[in-house]
């Protein structure tokens, strides 16, 4: 049995426990590719602008494609147990990675300004929430635009996970915790496949929602 519908349900639950940053001087912040549906429908739930916060996960193909840390546009995670990797493997990969994001966040951008989070509350967004180091990477750089408060707001957490970003965020909104390690395909009952157009055309949506918004005001 599914833990939600879809998506849009998943949002709809967490919106409710968001309730108090509705019309706030906040922003969503979400995490590509799977976060951005969920940023999109609190945005709209919430009346708050939705930015990317892009990162990536890093992999090591000797490892059989595991997981060994995460890179965003300023920062990079490495599991302390991986570090004995080839530094001029990891450097050339961390390269590799960062260049894609960048060129990626430049073309969700084209004709849409990026959201300043200078000095507002943050509420970063994912789909799931399993592993924490693509979650860690993103919030230290997000740390740096020096927002007031960072949030981190997912419909499915991992105990471990919590445990590492409850350090790293001012507060975690959850719907369910669990030791649960399957791919998202066990927890939405609809999951369509979320690719870079997808993530274009809802970041755009959101700002002409937002612009629309500004002018009634």
């Amino acid at each position: 049995m599914k833990l939600f519908k879809d998506r849009y349900q998943a949002s709809c639950l967490l919106g409710e426990k968001l309730h108090a940053y509705r019309n706030a001087h906040a922003v969503i912040a979400a995490i590509p590719k799977g976060g951005v549906p969920i940023g999109f429908y609190l945005s709209e739930l919430l009346d708050l602008p939705l930015e990317l916060l892009p990162c990536r996960r890093l992999e090591y193909a000797s490892l059989q494609g595991q997981t060994i840390g995460s890179v965003s546009l300023e920062d990079t995670i490495l599991r302390d147990e991986l570090i004995d990797l080839p530094q001029d493997y990891l450097t050339h990969q961390i390269a590799q990675l960062r260049r894609g994001l960048q060129k990626e966040y430049e073309v969700c951008h084209e004709g849409c300004a990026p959201v300043s989070f200078h000095h507002k509350t943050i509420v970063v967004v994912d789909d799931l929430l399993i592993t924490s180091d693509s979650m860690q990477a993103a919030l230290r750089t997000l740390r740096k635009s020096k927002p007031k408060k960072i949030v981190v707001a997912v419909p499915v957490v991992s105990f471990e996970a919590a445990r590492i970003i409850s350090r790293e965020a001012d507060d975690l909104v959850y719907l369910t915790m669990s030791s649960f390690t399957a791919a998202d395909e066990y927890v939405f009952g609809k999951v369509p496949p979320i690719g870079w157009k997808d993530v274009n055309s809802l970041l755009r949506q959101a700002s002409l929602q937002g612009l629309h918004a500004a002018q009634q005001e």
